[in-house]
């Protein structure tokens, strides 16, 4: 919803299914910005500042994103700087998960996940403006399809791990978080399944492919520099800035048309 002014920083709420407020959408701030730009409101060099307000009880309120027309591989569209993620399980407020390691680095054992599946045993709690749970698999046949994950009993207990109360028990997130599962394709290029806070199974999130690659480059099986995330709804181009052996700064790239 929005925009509320007729020059940036420009304000704007999204909504979920549920109808709850999300603290940032990549695929939302992309439309978004298309919207500007056919209004004539976006500037067409240079950045654009996008705030989106929420009324979750963690992170912060607006949630800044800036936003800068751009091509990739000759598509038109616009690079969104999610800035630098935050990791581990003070980063969600995620409560009562296990400590577990994977290519040296300190993961989480999220309980209910691994009671769904065995293999889903490492996950990277990550921050970058909204909650996500990215769980990582050594084996690309234990992600989950998004048909299954609509049926019984797979939908019921990942919106319970997914969705804050009511609708979901709160698990290891009070506020919910937003779940993903990872696993190597090649160099530089990560293949992924999403189920969304407040929305479930996604075809394409670009949040979700931010999270998972900042969460690929942690453990090591990412450089910084281009990656690409495989979803069944499309792959998404990310820039990955890293300094001083830290992510520093995260970009999506994101096309919308009208169709």
């Amino acid at each position: 919803m929005g925009p509320f002014q007729d020059v940036a920083p420009f304000d704007l709420l999204i909504v979920n299914t549920d109808g709850t407020l999300a603290e940032r959408s990549g695929n939302g701030l992309t439309i978004f910005a298309q919207a500007l730009a056919e209004q004539g409101l976006l500037a067409e060099q240079g950045p654009t500042l996008l705030q989106v307000h929420h009324d979750q009880p963690t992170g912060t309120s607006p949630v800044a994103t800036v936003v800068e027309p751009a091509r990739v591989a000759g598509v038109p569209g616009f690079w969104l700087d999610l800035g630098q993620p935050s990791f581990g399980p003070e980063a969600v407020a995620a409560i009562g998960v296990e400590t577990v390691t994977l290519n040296g680095r300190e993961l989480s054992r999220v309980a209910p996940l691994q009671a769904l599946d065995p293999r889903w045993e490492h996950s990277q709690f990550v921050r970058i403006g909204n909650p996500h749970c990215v769980t990582l698999l050594e084996d690309a046949e234990a992600l989950p399809g998004n048909p299954q994950m609509l049926e019984a009993p797979l939908a019921e207990g990942l919106t319970a791990t997914a969705f804050a109360l009511p609708l979901g028990s709160g698990e290891p997130c009070p506020a919910g978080v937003n779940l993903q599962w990872a696993a190597r394709e090649s160099a530089q290029r990560i293949v992924a399944r999403v189920f969304e806070r407040g929305e479930g199974p996604t075809a394409s999130s670009g949040t979700s492919a931010s999270a998972v690659a900042s969460a690929a480059w942690r453990v090591g099986w990412v450089k910084a520099g281009e990656v690409q995330v495989v979803m069944p709804g499309g792959t998404a181009p990310l820039r990955l800035e890293e300094q001083d052996g830290e992510l520093r700064r995260v970009c999506l790239f994101g096309q919308a048309v009208r169709l």
